[in-house]
């Protein structure tokens, strides 16, 4: 069999073996499913853990990537629902709040509509946000909104994972060239031209997609969203949250982050902040998997008034 064959049936086989491990809500939203091969309990070490996980993975993540974030959950917290939505970049910028918030709708449903008699008790679920990279914060903001429209206040959630978001939207040359740079090392592997035409099209598109904000007065969506996530109409002051960033990131500068988690502390809000050492974006549970795990089992302990330190090793 030849070596392109082979990679052919090694992709079949991966995307069977995520069919039977997701149940698919929509084109962008994933439940994990309840797998018989639990982890031994011998290694579980959160009994305390969330109710609902839901993962906000980056621009243009494909699933088999965020199901690692599934997978590492589903370990520290095996009884949890986990949750995973996709943010593909073009459906992300390209398209309205309300778009975004129909989107989500299939969260809402699967997470709350169903539990309709739950909510409405004096005990909320225990919800543990993460999310990856601005695209991903574009759909956790639309799922504050759309919650809100439905149930008339902010969606309860007790912990807020921020990992490599907020990043600068300023349309300045540096940051564009920088951004556009740092996509077309990222696609190299994905596409057939060389990495300048992924480049010129990146900054192409930025300009484009600033053009028509100009023309439309409307604000950058990324720039709204980051400005959700720190408003208490949107997002509650009751939950915690946890920055993981790094000055290697090509995509969010650190700076960005930092100014975010200041204003969200100014505001009101718990905040937590961890610096990472050479991990670009997205990449910190890759590069640093036994310190990030530990990290959000902490983040998480800290959240409930807890100090259970969780045993899994990841």
């Amino acid at each position: 069999m030849s070596s392109t064959n082979q990679m052919a049936v090694e992709r079949q086989k991966a995307d069977a073996s995520l069919n039977d491990k997701f149940v698919q809500l929509s084109d962008l939203v994933f439940l994990l499913s309840d797998v018989g091969n639990q982890p031994d309990e011998s290694l579980l070490g959160e009994k305390n853990g969330p109710d609902l996980i839901l993962i906000y993975g980056w621009g243009d993540s494909r699933l088999k990537q965020v199901a690692r974030f599934a997978d590492g959950f589903r370990i520290i917290y095996p009884e949890a629902k986990i949750i995973i939505i996709l943010a593909p970049i073009f459906k992300s910028l390209f398209s309205s709040q309300e778009q975004r918030v129909q989107r989500i709708q299939p969260v809402l449903d699967e997470a709350f509509n169903s539990n309709a008699t739950h909510l409405s008790s004096t005990k909320q679920p225990s919800i543990l946000a993460h999310v990856l990279s601005n695209t991903g914060c574009l759909y956790f903001t639309a799922t504050l909104e759309g919650y809100r429209q439905e149930f008339g206040h902010a969606m309860p959630h007790t912990l807020l994972i921020m990992d490599s978001v907020p990043g600068s939207m300023d349309h300045d040359t540096s940051n564009i060239g920088t951004l556009a740079d740092a996509v077309a090392l990222d696609a190299k592997s994905r596409v057939p031209w060389p990495p300048q035409v992924t480049k010129a099209f990146c900054i192409i598109l930025l300009y484009v997609m600033r053009a028509i904000e100009l023309a439309r007065s409307r604000e950058n969506p990324i720039v709204v969203s980051n400005r959700m996530s720190n408003d208490e109409k949107f997002s509650t002051k009751s939950a915690r949250r946890l920055y993981i960033y790094s000055k290697e990131d090509l995509i969010t500068a650190w700076q960005a982050v930092e100014k975010h988690a200041a204003e969200a502390k100014q505001a009101g809000y718990q905040v937590d902040c961890s610096l990472s050492e050479g991990s670009g974006h997205v990449e910190h549970m890759r590069r640093w998997p036994e310190r990030y795990w530990r990290l959000i089992g902490d983040a998480w302990s800290d959240a409930i008034g807890e100090m259970v330190v969780p045993k899994a090793r990841l």
